[in-house]
């Protein structure tokens, strides 16, 4: 879905004919080939429509997007060429090493994803990704190829922090409480959470102890604090989020108003300044019955 969105952009930012009828392609085989592919495995899995529209979406896989989101919007083709191609490269990559198993294609589940990806029409797309890559990046310098580089470094994190996801079937690990020895950190207690209600819960009896010598912390928005919507008695959505009205930030209270992660959840920080102008708007045109903003 996020490449998806992705290359659509590039449709939208094309500046010849010829790269719009590229994009175009790249749309239609995403569509027709891997969507396809990604139906088939829902269906023999039983999984419906409405079952995944009722799925909250894992943290990683929501970072991921936003990420690809913003790059696609602030930045050029040759940057938005690579954030695609990590998804790409990485798929192709896999395919690779498993088509070497032997009978990986016959395989009665795996078989049609390793023939998928493994394919030449696959291998045509992923090569005209990096053809991409080339010709915009041409003439770049030496401080713009380290940011191409640095978004391939990212996006394949983000890559591997979803397989590693959908291994773990959704499951992501949290930092409990450190294990100190002489002041050195030696390991870390984690415990299992899941989504329920829209909210992550505590799996019983799931800790464990992981042996470590460096920990570092990606503290995630997990909804307001109690205190401030008793404070100004408000409302809360299933996500823990403050409601407003649809397209509004008004928080329901009278001369109360709300915006950034806290109305829309754990986003990027270009969120949260676009929504800190837009609640402003609002604000000014409440106070002063109209709005120069």
């Amino acid at each position: 879905g996020y490449n998806l969105s992705q290359v659509c952009v590039f449709l939208v930012k094309a500046s010849s004919e010829a790269d719009m009828r590229l994009f175009s392609g790249l749309i239609t085989a995403t569509l027709d080939t891997e969507n396809a592919v990604h139906q088939s495995y829902l269906k023999q899995l039983g999984i419906s429509r409405e079952m995944i529209e009722q799925t909250p979406m894992c943290l990683n896989n929501e970072s991921y997007t936003n990420y690809m989101i913003s790059i696609a919007f602030k930045e050029g083709m040759a940057e938005l060429a690579t954030a695609v191609l990590a998804c790409s490269w990485s798929y192709k990559l896999i395919g690779d090493h498993m088509e070497q198993i032997p009978g990986s294609k016959d395989h009665p589940f795996c078989g049609n994803w390793i023939n998928t990806y493994t394919s030449q029409s696959f291998r045509d797309c992923n090569d005209v990704m990096i053809d991409l890559v080339d010709r915009f990046s041409e003439g770049y310098s030496e401080e713009q190829l380290q940011n191409l580089e640095q978004i391939i470094i990212n996006c394949s994190k983000y890559e591997y922090q979803f397989w590693e996801m959908s291994w773990r079937h959704g499951e992501i690990y949290l930092p409990d409480q450190n294990l100190l020895k002489k002041g050195h950190l030696t390991g870390i207690r984690t415990v299992k959470v899941r989504f329920e209600n829209g909210k992550m819960t505590e799996v019983k009896d799931s800790e464990q102890i992981i042996e470590a010598d460096l920990l570092l912390i990606a503290a995630g928005f997990t909804g307001c604090e109690d205190y401030i919507t008793d404070a100004f008695q408000l409302e809360r959505t299933a996500r823990g989020t403050i409601s407003t009205a649809p397209s509004s930030f008004a928080a329901g209270k009278e001369k109360v108003f709300t915006a950034g992660d806290v109305r829309r959840g754990q986003s990027l920080v270009v969120w949260a300044i676009a929504e800190g102008r837009q609640c402003a708007r609002e604000v000014d045109q409440y106070l002063m019955g109209y709005t120069n903003m």
